[in-house]
Order: structure tokens, then C-alpha cells, then sequence
């Protein structure tokens, strides 16, 4: 058998004399309808209704706040910030005409452990499914000969971004790419470079900025 709810002395006595149990049940009801529209789901439904002078057990109200709690641990999940970047302090040397994943030993920031700096440095993982925003800018030296190229890649198989620039013979061709991607948890990224000019070329490495490599959940499901 249920416990019920039992009190020595009447509710009025502890909330002032215009305190009535439906009050109670307004403020839960007040609360569940924020939780079901700041979560943009659909409106959360009470699993059972309390009327004056009737008896509320335990096992009902606990049942009540659990779809509460259920609701605002959603809303949790649904807005944490995943964000993460990256960049390189070591030189990076490309071999001519070769795709290679770009190596990213530090971290600015990393939310999620989206990004891992002893093991596939150029992946970064989606934490939480949803769509994010990723980015990555490399600057190559100097160098007349042949293409550049930069390429996002999910997974070691989905090609999602993709820059190819002539070279400069005169200056470091700089290369920044960025796309909208929906990631499920558990999903990686990387960053691929390619340059075609005939000989082993550097990645130009400036502290945090370039290479880098960063990634940000734009929103949930």
C-alpha cells in the first residue's frame, strides 16, 4: 500500500491562512510549463491531477517530480555548450601530391573532451549529437608551385567541406574552411591538407591561430 502524506498539523498553519493545496499544485504546474517550453518539446504531461480534499499518496507525487526532474535533466543536455579548438606549435611538413591528416597538439579550450592530445590528434568528437559548426584555417608557405588544398572529412569517409587554391608565389596561400554539419555523439572530424608543388612544403605555425582547428554544437536535437 502507498505511504500518504500525513500531517500533525494542518497546512494552513505552516503557509499562513490562504494557503490551500491547490496552490501547490499551481506552482508545480507553473514549473512544468517553463521546463516544456524553454526545452521546445512538446508540453510535459502531469501523471496524476490532485483536487481539494482528496488524498495525495507518495508514490503519485514522487511520480510528478520525476517527470519533472526527467524534463529539466533533458534541458541540461539539450543546452550545454560543446566547443572546442585546436591548434598546432609543431612544424607540419606535407609531402607533394599526398593527403594528410593535420596534427593538432593543443588545446585552447575543450569543453567535452572533444579532442584527445596524446592519440588522433586531428580528430575532434562530437560529445553530443547535433549540429555543429566547424572550422579549420591553415596558412601554407610560400611557394609558386601547384595547388593547395584543405578538406573536412567525418568519420574517415564523408567529405563535408572542401577549398582547392591556386599557390602564390609570393606570399603563404591561406586556406579557412567552414560548414554546418548535423554530428551524432561519438562521430570525429578531421582536417585534410594537400599541395601539389613538386617538393616536401611546410604549414606556416603561428600560436593559436593557424593551423587551427575548432568545432561548436549550434544545437541539439
Amino acid at each position: 500500500m502507498d505511504e500518504k502524506i500525513m500531517f500533525k498539523k494542518p497546512l494552513s498553519s505552516f503557509f499562513g491562512k490562504g494557503f490551500r493545496m491547490t496552490s501547490v499544485m499551481a506552482v508545480i504546474a507553473v514549473i512544468l510549463c517553463i521546463a516544456a517550453l524553454t526545452t521546445n518539446a512538446d508540453p510535459i504531461s502531469k501523471p496524476h491531477e490532485f483536487y481539494d480534499g482528496g488524498i495525495i499518496s507518495a508514490l503519485e507525487m514522487n511520480s510528478n517530480f520525476d517527470t519533472l526532474y526527467t524534463k529539466v535533466n533533458e534541458l541540461d543536455e539539450k543546452t550545454s555548450i560543446s566547443a572546442v579548438r585546436v591548434y598546432s606549435s609543431n612544424i607540419i611538413t606535407l609531402l607533394t601530391d599526398a593527403y594528410q591528416t593535420i596534427p593538432f597538439n593543443e588545446e585552447v579550450f575543450d569543453t567535452d573532451d572533444m579532442h584527445n592530445t596524446s592519440s588522433n590528434t586531428g580528430y575532434l568528437y562530437a560529445a553530443n549529437s547535433g549540429l555543429y559548426l566547424i572550422t579549420c584555417h591553415v596558412q601554407f608557405a610560400e611557394n609558386g608551385g601547384g595547388l593547395r588544398q584543405v578538406y573536412l572529412r567525418v568519420n574517415g569517409s564523408t567529405l563535408i567541406a572542401d577549398v582547392v587554391e591556386p599557390a602564390s608565389g609570393v606570399s603563404a596561400t591561406c586556406i579557412h574552411l567552414s560548414t554546418v554539419y548535423y554530428l551524432n555523439a561519438g562521430d570525429f572530424v578531421e582536417a585534410r591538407a594537400r599541395q601539389t608543388s613538386g617538393g616536401n612544403l611546410n604549414l606556416i605555425n603561428v600560436n593559436f591561430s593557424t593551423p587551427a582547428f575548432m568545432m561548436v554544437r549550434l544545437a541539439s536535437d
